[in-house]
């Protein structure tokens, strides 16, 4: 592209605001896991029989106003129950499972999942089998695992297997491993050592990571440096440097540079980094100047970046604009204005508008340009008329195109 003065006008700039191109707030993100090497007595053997009786038995109970407030009657009540009884229950809880939405629904299906690992964990499985959203299903499960996890981590192991949806199995597991190291860490590592299934046994690692790091991290690293398998390994040890981020992003950093080269080195590196850029910029930023290794030093500094984003945008863009690296500048730059694209898309646009077509910022005004063509096509369109250097022009509305195929694609009729 040709190095030529780039032009922006006044007029554009409220062309672009007067077509809609407003303040928007920005909104600020597992390998299935499988059964216990030599699990239990299942406890949904003693009721397989509850999900079909609960489905002939639903248009039989009768349903008071609220439902929920029926479930916890029933809950609170004292005393055994028949096979029928426990049917109707489950009835019930289906009724005001349809009946109920957002928090209140969630909180007292917490409560039922809670109750169900202290009274009847396979009646509370063959539940969350017949509640037919995911959100409904994870929010049961997770309490009735994490419940049973506190009462008995090592009977909860037992019948991890019942619990049959990869997702709430994978998570399943990570309870139970972070529960169970709680009261008694060494019992929590040799049961998740000797999973015979991998995604298992990562699943149970990760859950100790998360309870061992913060007792004693250093003990938790020489721990994980020992695994065997390579991939697992990686990721203990990206948990690992997680967890001690939030609590010494310094600390983190020194283990994440000893990690293999690899992903899990880099993610482990950005991530500490981005937690220490939350609490002190001008340290983070002097540490990652000094890195050597072009590379790692340009992944440090959109961390970097982003992690100042979050704190304001402007700023965020003047100090990546300074990056002596070229690479790392065009990086750090590209994270910055795509962020500030989001809350403030017209000035993120004259922003870039007024820096020089030349090759260096062809990726940061992609980037930008692409973040805009998604939220405001038609302002993007209006924008990209008013440029001055004709190549911008044209590869701006390439990509404008392109967004406006996919958004079509994904959601037919929809337009700049």
């Amino acid at each position: 592209m040709r190095a030529r003065p780039y032009i922006f006008s006044v007029v554009t700039v409220a062309a672009l605001v007067l077509t809609g191109w407003q303040m928007r707030s920005r909104r600020a993100p597992t390998a299935t896991a499988a059964e216990a090497s030599a699990p239990a007595a299942t406890p949904r053997a003693t009721s397989r029989a509850v999900a079909a009786k609960t489905a002939a038995t639903t248009e039989m109970v009768a349903v008071p106003a609220s439902s929920v407030n029926a479930v916890r009657r029933l809950l609170a009540a004292t005393g055994t129950r028949s096979p029928a009884e426990w049917d109707d229950l489950g009835a019930l809880v289906l009724r005001a499972a349809g009946e109920g939405e957002g928090a209140e629904r969630s909180a007292w299906l917490v409560e039922v999942g809670a109750w169900a690992a202290r009274h009847n964990v396979a009646w509370g499985l063959e539940l969350s089998d017949r509640l037919e959203d995911f959100r409904g299903r994870a929010t049961l499960v997770g309490a009735l695992v994490e419940t049973a996890a506190v009462i008995d981590p090592r009977a909860a192991a037992a019948w991890l297997g019942e619990v049959t949806e990869p997702a709430l199995r994978d998570s399943a597991f990570q309870v139970v491993a972070a529960k169970w190291a709680e009261a008694d860490l060494a019992a929590a590592r040799a049961w998740a050592t000797a999973l015979a299934e991998p995604t298992a046994r990562a699943g149970a690692f990760d859950g100790l990571m998360w309870s061992w790091a913060q007792r004693d991290g250093k003990s938790a690293y020489e721990w994980a440096t020992a695994i065997k398998e390579p991939e697992i390994r990686d990721q203990v040890l990206l948990k690992l440097a997680k967890m001690m981020a939030v609590q010494e992003p310094q600390q983190a950093l020194s283990w994440a540079l000893q990690f293999p080269e690899g992903a899990a080195r880099d993610q482990a590196l950005h991530y500490a980094i981005f937690q220490w850029a939350a609490k002190d910029l001008t340290a983070a930023a002097e540490w990652s100047a000094k890195l050597t290794d072009p590379a790692l030093r340009a992944g440090t500094e959109v961390a970097i970046a982003r992690s100042w984003s979050n704190q304001g945008a402007e700023g965020a863009t003047v100090w990546a604009a300074g990056i002596a690296n070229p690479s790392g500048r065009s990086a750090a730059l590209a994270t910055t204005l795509r962020l500030w694209a989001e809350t403030n898309p017209a000035v993120a646009a004259e922003w870039i508008a007024r820096q020089e077509p030349t090759a260096a910022n062809e990726g940061v005004f992609r980037s930008v340009t692409n973040a805009l063509a998604t939220t405001h096509p038609t302002a993007t369109g209006v924008w990209l008329s008013g440029l001055a250097d004709p190549a911008w022009r044209a590869e701006g509305a390439r990509i404008l195109a392109q967004r406006q195929r996919e958004i079509a694609a994904k959601r037919p009729g929809t337009g700049g």
